[in-house]
């Protein structure tokens, strides 16, 4: 009688490290470090250095300051829980700002929040990442190229970290 001849292949895989065998199937991927800067850290950075405010670059908060001074006033306060004739007086002193910008008399500085138009401009989520680079600048406005600019020249295109 024949005797059967019983041959054994051994399979390697070029995802087996050498020398061992894994059953299961391929390793694990191992987590990788990804070197991120925090966007908010980065603009507090920015604001400080250059003493500007991404947020509002016109400083269009203080145009009620500024009437004001225009107009010989001391800005009435009116912190929460003041009393009625003091809520009374500075909403007449508004009422009368209001009056001077509705009228043209007082020309209030335009919106200019960076963060706002890189929301609408740049693919920005939360928790996600965002790459600043040149052709950000491409149909923006002056004010928004030049903190485009201050970023790239104090970090580099990023990657930068968008939480909030």
């Amino acid at each position: 009688m024949a005797q059967a001849i019983k041959r054994t292949y051994q399979v390697t895989y070029d995802w087996e490290p050498e020398g061992k065998r894994e059953k299961a199937g391929p390793p694990k991927p191992k987590p990788k470090a990804r070197k991120v800067l925090d966007f908010s850290d980065c603009t507090a950075f920015i604001e400080k250095k250059y003493k500007i405010n991404t947020r509002d670059y016109a400083d269009c908060d203080n145009d009620f300051s500024r009437w004001c001074k225009l107009k010989g006033e001391k800005p009435t306060p009116c912190p929460p829980g003041c009393s009625a004739e003091l809520m009374k007086a500075h909403q007449a002193q508004f009422a009368r700002y209001m009056g001077d910008v509705s009228t043209g008399k007082f020309k209030e500085g335009p919106y200019q929040d960076f963060w706002h138009w890189l929301c609408d401009n740049a693919d920005v989520q939360r928790g996600g990442t965002l790459e600043m680079i040149n052709e950000m600048a491409d149909g923006a406005e002056p004010w928004q190229k030049e903190i485009i600019a201050l970023y790239l020249k104090e970090f580099g295109k990023g990657p930068y970290l968008t939480e909030w």
